[in-house]
């Protein structure tokens, strides 16, 4: 009896002990699993810092291949949860962060066309990045609304906001940048204003709206398409007046369609935030010559060739004025306004 009971606690003990060392091997492995987990996220923030420093000094290779690697050890921790939310075999693999770090590619991509010689080769990789990002973006927004119509919409809350928000921004930037490239293109500026209007939809807040209303509106006034570009550059500057370039393209359309005072006062506004900028300056001289404000105009155009001596344009117009004598007070009996017979509309995009 004894025996047996003894041969039945050492049997215990023993199922005991296996389940004590069988737990203490699987907390091993877990801290092992987690330490193993905190090494490789702190890898990728390390590889992503020096990613984006190396592109802030302009070594915009070194920066791609890092880009590169991120992208790949993104795709290779994350790939059972990103595979389980795939429903065709030929879409591309990814999520908000994998769309962000296509973006960031892409971008590293286009500075680097700028400096190298194999222009051609770097845009397309420039322009596969991007189209990666929006495909993503487009596959993630599909597969929302298949589960919101199967109500099987994931529960709101912050960390799904933060994740929508995310996942809309990149969605943004991507049909940006793709936009800029094809309206870098001889005949494309079409397919351009269409992707720049998918960017639109997509934009989360009201910082990239103004901007890309701004891009689309630029788009317009470069087609001569001057009341589309009218409407789009005053709700850019609307949202975001000190955004780049935003005033002084609103009063080139409204210069091209006729508002002559409403473009005076857009050019001025414009000049108090770029003083330096000499297109501006020749601009606002065409207009004002226009108006027959001569001596407003020569003072303009002077301004121009004080910031840019080589400005043709502005010397053109400089020279004619000075031609006409004393133009504080024109003689419309002596010379048709200068607007009809000498400056045509021939305003250029402020660089």
């Amino acid at each position: 009896m004894k025996i047996h009971v003894y041969l039945v606690f050492v049997l215990a003990l023993t199922a005991l002990l296996d389940q004590v060392s069988a737990k203490r091997k699987q907390e091993t492995r877990q801290d092992r699993d987690a330490q193993e987990d905190d090494d490789a996220v702190q890898s990728f923030k390390d590889k992503y810092t020096e990613a984006a420093d190396l592109a802030k000094r302009r070594n915009f290779l070194k920066a791609g291949s890092l880009y590169e690697e991120l992208i790949e050890m993104h795709l290779e921790k994350d790939a059972d949860y990103l595979q389980q939310h795939v429903t065709d075999e030929d879409e591309v693999v990814g999520n908000g962060l994998t769309m962000h770090l296509y973006n960031n590619l892409g971008e590293v991509y286009l500075g680097a066309a700028d400096e190298e010689e194999d222009l051609e080769d770097l845009l397309e990789d420039s322009e596969v990045a991007y189209f990666n990002a929006a495909e993503i973006g487009e596959a993630i927004k599909a597969r929302k609304a298949l589960a919101k119509a199967n109500g099987e919409e994931e529960p709101d809350g912050e960390e799904k906001r933060a994740k929508d928000h995310m996942e809309s921004t990149e969605l943004c930037r991507a049909y940006l940048a793709l936009g800029r490239n094809y309206n870098m293109r001889e005949g494309e500026e079409e397919t351009a204003l269409e992707t720049y209007e998918k960017a639109l939809k997509n934009c989360p807040h009201s910082s990239l709206q103004g901007f890309t209303f701004k891009e689309i509106g630029v788009l317009a006034l470069k087609l001569q398409k001057y009341k589309q570009a009218e409407e789009l550059l005053q709700k850019a500057a609307d949202l975001d007046s000190k955004l780049p370039k935003v005033l002084s393209n609103l009063a080139l359309a409204q210069q091209h369609l006729g508002k002559v005072d409403s473009a005076q006062e857009t050019y001025e506004k414009a000049l108090e935030q770029d003083p330096k900028n000499a297109n501006l300056h020749a601009n606002y001289g065409t207009l004002l010559a226009r108006k027959e404000q001569y001596a407003d105009a020569r003072e303009a155009f002077e301004n121009a060739l004080k910031i840019n001596p080589s400005h043709i344009d502005a010397a053109d117009k400089l020279k004619m004025i000075n031609d006409l004598g004393d133009v504080d007070e024109p003689d419309p009996t002596r010379h048709k306004p200068l607007s009809k017979r000498y400056i045509g509309p021939t305003p250029k995009v402020p660089n």
